[in-house]
């Protein structure tokens, strides 16, 4: 019997480490649209910019930097990932548990969201090659630069909604927010529920882990979340009045540009959607020292 017990650990451990490899699997393919992408927008840097359209050229350079911000974001969440599948990993061998649990599948679920999120990953590269295409040809002020930088802007934000959380994370109970960091969140709540599980009650008042990481990243998630319904709203309503030679629309369109890049990737000003992913990483890795 305690040798099928091991075997039976041994296999969750497995499916667990399986998991990851298909996430970082699927974020290669993910990667390669994003190279495609800065390609594209490098050679709109090189060729487009031209000094003779200032906005314009501003545009363009704001196109390369959100989509380095989205790649990044990506490379960020396969880490934190990476991290998540250590620290059960480790939980096996140092909690000394007798019997297999449901970890695996809440951690199969974060995978299953990830590969949902890589699957619409070239709806935010799309408008950013378009974009670059666009500039060789069009002034800031022309309707198709307006609109598909408003494209641009919304497919960021509608990332930043995906990766971090989709829904908004109630102060009560453990309802699961969606997005990454919800489903992080969803599995260290499974990582609890099986320590209580195998003490049999014995367990004494130990730390929470998924109740102090809600706690840490909660109010961050959900004003990530507003900030980018917000500039979703706004964006969406400038690609409806969009029209041609109009320079206060252009104005207020770099302005949509660089706010998306600022949600996305970090920078001084903001907290961004790869600064919280960061961070869950970190406090991750941090948690043998929390336990």
């Amino acid at each position: 019997m305690e040798r099928q017990g091991e075997s039976s650990i041994e296999f969750e451990k497995k499916r667990i480490i399986s998991m990851e490899q298909q996430i970082r699997r699927t974020a290669d393919k993910t990667l390669a649209d994003a190279v495609t992408a800065g390609l594209k927008t490098g050679d709109a840097l090189l060729f487009n910019v031209s000094g003779t359209d200032e906005m314009r050229d501003e545009m363009v350079i704001l196109i390369s930097v959100q989509v380095e911000k989205e790649k990044e974001l990506v490379e960020a969440i396969v880490e934190m990932t990476a991290s998540l599948s250590r620290f059960l990993i480790d939980s096996y061998r140092c909690e000394g548990w007798q019997q297999p649990d449901i970890i695996p599948t809440h951690f199969n679920m974060l995978g299953t969201h990830w590969e949902y999120l890589c699957n619409g990953y070239q709806s935010c590269t799309a408008p950013a090659e378009r974009l670059a295409s666009l500039s060789g040809y069009n002034s800031s002020t022309s309707r198709p630069m307006i609109q598909n930088s408003a494209d641009l802007v919304k497919e960021a934000c509608g990332l930043e909604i995906t990766a971090i959380t989709k829904n908004e994370w109630t102060l009560e109970g453990e309802t699961h927010p969606d997005g990454m960091i919800g489903h992080v969140y969803d599995v260290l709540l499974a990582h609890r529920t099986k320590c209580l599980q195998e003490s049999a009650g014995t367990m004494k008042s130990e730390k929470s882990i998924s109740e102090e990481f809600k706690r840490q990243f909660r109010d961050r998630a959900n004003a990530l979340r507003k900030r980018a319904n917000g500039l979703w709203t706004h964006a969406n309503t400038l690609w409806k009045q969009a029209e041609d030679n109009t320079p206060a629309q252009a104005e207020l369109t770099l302005g949509y540009l660089e706010e998306a890049a600022e949600l996305l990737g970090k920078n001084d000003r903001s907290d961004s959607a790869q600064q919280l992913v960061t961070d869950a990483r970190e406090f991750i890795e941090k948690l043998p020292e929390l336990s």
